[in-house]
């Protein structure tokens, strides 16, 4: 049936003028701001979190540009699709919850600065699922500016190197270390490391996928990513890089993984061998002495246990995770899973796992593409031995873990063009609808 405005055009007879004009009045000019700048002003953001010297310029694009062209472009049909992804509807209750927990203790002043950090991750969410929706073919694009920029941010943070953790500490013990650290989006060294590991991984899967001009361009961003990682000295990123490194030499070259190792390890050693300064930053890495992993998780647990009903609704976000373990002060629990379990309680961790397992659910159907897998499973291995909450000022947990969380939902494949994901071959299952659960 053709009716007045429809799809088939207005109806015979009618006004010429007002198929655009119910168009507008529709909606349509959301669909035209989506369509004409929010991928642009997600390419921007990316490129400005890594590159821009101003942590606060960062965070101002994202709550003004981004936020108001999400705001404007985003309809009531966004926002079914998005609650009709399982595991966006999982994590979005999850933010709700964690939101909810900052009542526990009263309102102030910090649960506003709070509830602010968590506004900006629902936005990127909701940037990340409205460019899938009007701008399909931006996805390859959108993770060669993620590499890319990242590979400009790692050669400035070499540039302008303040030296390792342990050297800063012995220096200037009573300055912060973020004071040192701090360039768009990155901060302490364990952040910086986070985010190295994440740019190595998806830098080395779209070497394997490109030609080989392009290939050798990703190579060498893997080598500034590698430098930067190690330099931060963050062991738990080391962990998540070579994880995932294994994984994508497995998905996308697996008879050769044993001669990836190989090649690996040789590298690693004659470096050890050959230079000094690599042999030490190695040796001051492992000699650093006992993190108190063990005894700063026991005193979270113990928490726990002398308040039951904590332990079922949470603390509350905007409570103190400080602790005192070998003699140290520590900021948080050092692992996400008890974080969140300090601040939501079960409610919370459960949630978090329900997001977890949809994503996993869509992998065992074959269709999670390999380089969100890649990016993820290192990731929770390294969030076992740290991490903190998923409300946070853009940093690299919103840019190293966060945003590959998003594409993952979404279910695009990084390497296929068109709405429909057809293009190049070669990932690993079909498409992921965002309606799909």
């Amino acid at each position: 049936m053709t009716v007045a405005g429809g799809e088939n055009g207005p109806a015979k007879g009618a006004d010429p003028g007002s198929g655009a004009s119910t168009s507008i009045l529709s909606g349509g000019w959301r669909d035209a701001i989506g369509k004409c700048c929010l991928g642009w002003l997600l390419a921007l953001f990316l490129v400005l979190a890594f590159v821009l010297d101003s942590r606060t310029g960062v965070i101002n694009f994202l709550r003004l540009p981004l936020f108001l062209a999400v705001l404007l472009c985003v309809r009531g049909d966004d926002l079914r699709r998005l609650w009709a992804n399982g595991a966006a509807r999982w994590f979005i209750l999850l933010m709700a919850w964690l939101t909810l927990t900052l009542l526990w203790d009263g309102v102030g002043e910090d649960d506003w600065k709070i509830l602010q950090r968590g506004i900006q991750v629902l936005t990127l969410l909701l940037a990340v699922f409205a460019v899938a929706a009007r701008q399909p073919g931006w996805q390859a694009a959108l993770v060669k500016v993620f590499v890319l920029a990242g590979a400009c941010g790692a050669a400035l943070i070499l540039w302008d190197w303040p030296g390792g953790p342990a050297a800063i500490a012995g220096a200037f013990p009573t300055l912060d270390r973020a004071y040192f650290y701090t360039r768009g989006i990155f901060t302490i060294s364990i952040f910086t490391g986070w985010m190295m590991a994440v740019l190595f991984i998806a830098g080395f899967y779209l070497a394997l996928s490109s030609a080989p001009r392009l290939a050798l361009v990703f190579y060498v961003a893997c080598l500034l990513f590698l430098a930067v990682m190690l330099a931060s000295q963050a062991r738990s990123a080391w962990l998540a890089a070579g994880c995932g490194f294994a994984m994508v030499v497995w998905g996308r070259q697996p008879r050769r993984l044993g001669w990836w190792l190989a090649a690996a390890v040789l590298v690693v050693g004659l470096a050890a061998l050959l230079s000094d300064d690599f042999r030490s930053l190695l040796a001051t890495s492992f000699d650093r002495g006992n993190s108190f992993r063990v005894a700063i998780w026991r005193n979270c647990v113990e928490q726990l246990l002398a308040a039951p009903w904590q332990g079922v609704v949470g603390f509350g976000l905007s409570a103190s995770t400080v602790n005192l373990a070998g003699g140290a002060e520590h900021s948080h629990y050092h692992n996400l899973y008890l974080n969140t379990l300090y601040y939501g309680g079960l409610v919370a961790l459960i949630l978090y796992l329900g997001c977890l397992w949809q994503l996993v659910a869509a992998g065992v159907r074959g269709r999670l593409p390999w380089l969100w897998a890649c990016l993820l499973l290192p990731m929770q291995l390294a969030f076992v031995v740290d991490g903190e909450n998923f409300f946070v000022t853009p940093s690299a947990m919103m840019l190293g873990y966060l945003l590959p969380l998003f594409w993952a939902m979404t279910g695009w494949q990084p390497l296929r063009h068109g709405p429909d994901g057809a293009g190049p071959t070669g990932e690993r299952g079909p498409a992921l609808s965002p309606s799909s659960s």
